[in-house]
Parts: structure tokens; C-alpha cells; sequence
């Protein structure tokens, strides 16, 4: 298995991510049946990648030292670690997977595999106000705007949430490595502000909530 990396965002805020390789399917299933993790709701995922991720996640878990804090789903789909206080968020893209747990505050993150074709589907994901706004982004640039909207979106963990019409990007603020964007989440109940950072890892995105 390729190791596993780690970023510290605070004492509280941790995110660590990891490349899959999938000829090591059968040593990771022995594994998690050895493991405290319940293989509960495994059987029913048909498609072996997402199986793998299913598997990799909580081996991924259990490199981190959360040996015995089980992965449960609510009824939007959003997971929460059983027997514990501590928030998760959950995230796949192609062959990796990232994992984020902050003891304090509700999370998300995300992870988007950078792909030339997302100019074509900018209009799904940004309202007309943005396209107006941010003029000429580039494949880079309208990933991280992707990545963003689907980390707040994680955050509030609701079904009837639409990243269009939902959550709009107010600021774009490139800082070396980091891109800072500051977004607007509106429902029915509230508008809430939200920052995100959004970094590279090789020729993936990676955003995550900062509301610390």
C-alpha cells in the first residue's frame, strides 16, 4: 500500500490522503475483516472500485490510529464515526482517497481529479452571476471552484442541496500553494459564509473547510 500523507490544518483539524493500488484488494478485504471496522452494508456495493474505496477508507482510518471508531452513514448518506465526538468527511476521486477528522466542528472536503473537459460543464456547477464574475478560468481554476462547492456541500450533509444554486463563490484568492475562496451556503433556514482552501496534490484538487 503507497503511504499515506497527512496535513495538520490545527491541533483539532486533521486530513490525510492516499494513492490506491488495486492489485492489493483481497490482502486490504482480510484486513478490515480482522480489523474492528464492521463490514456492514459492503455486500450491497456492487462496483468493485467503489468497494476497494469502501475498504481503503477505514484501512486508511486505522493507519491514522483510529483503530475502533466504525464508519456509519445518516439518511443523506453523510458518514459519522460511531462512538465518538469527532467530525469526518469523506472524499474519492479516480485511484485516491482523503480523509478529514476534526474534533470540534462539522467538515468537508473533497477531491477532484483535474480534467479538461470540466469547461464543458462549468454551467452545471456555476450559477451565471459566477461565469459573469470569473471570467476566463482556467481547467485548474474551475476544479478548485468545483471542489470547493462540493466540500461545503459535504459540510451541510443534506440531499436538497444543489451546488449551483446553493452555494456561490464570492472571492478567489490565490496565496503560493493555497487558493482561498470565500463562498456563500443559502437554504430555506440560513446563509452561511464558509472559507475553504484548495491545494494540489500531483494532478488532483483538494479543497477543505476552514469554519474553525
Amino acid at each position: 500500500m503507497t503511504p499515506f500523507q497527512s496535513i495538520q490544518i490545527n491541533p483539532n483539524y486533521l486530513i490525510a490522503h492516499q494513492l490506491l493500488e488495486y492489485f492489493e484488494y483481497d490482502s486490504l478485504l482480510e484486513k478490515i475483516k480482522n480489523s474492528s471496522y464492521s463490514l456492514n452494508g459492503f455486500d450491497k456495493i456492487k462496483n468493485e472500485q467503489r468497494r476497494f474505496e469502501w475498504l481503503s477508507i477505514r484501512h486508511l482510518m486505522i493507519q491514522l490510529g483510529f483503530e475502533k471508531q466504525d464508519i456509519i452513514y445518516d439518511e443523506h448518506g453523510k458518514p459519522t464515526l460511531l462512538k465518538s465526538s469527532s467530525f469526518i468527511s469523506i472524499s474519492h476521486s479516480k485511484n485516491r482517497i482523503a480523509i478529514g477528522i476534526n474534533k470540534l466542528n462539522e467538515i468537508g472536503i473533497d477531491l477532484q481529479k483535474i480534467s479538461s473537459g470540466i469547461d464543458s460543464i462549468k454551467h452545471k456547477f456555476l450559477a451565471s452571476t459566477e461565469l459573469n464574475k470569473f471570467k476566463n478560468l482556467n481547467e485548474l481554476e474551475l476544479t478548485k471552484a468545483w471542489s470547493t462547492k462540493e466540500a461545503i456541500f459535504k459540510a451541510n450533509g443534506k440531499k436538497d442541496i444543489y451546488l449551483k444554486d446553493n452555494i456561490e463563490i464570492i472571492g478567489i484568492e490565490n496565496k503560493g500553494e493555497n487558493t482561498l475562496i470565500n463562498a456563500l451556503f443559502t437554504d430555506d433556514s440560513q446563509t452561511k459564509p464558509y472559507k475553504v482552501n484548495a491545494i494540489v496534490i500531483k494532478d488532483y484538487v483538494l479543497a477543505y473547510t476552514l469554519n474553525d
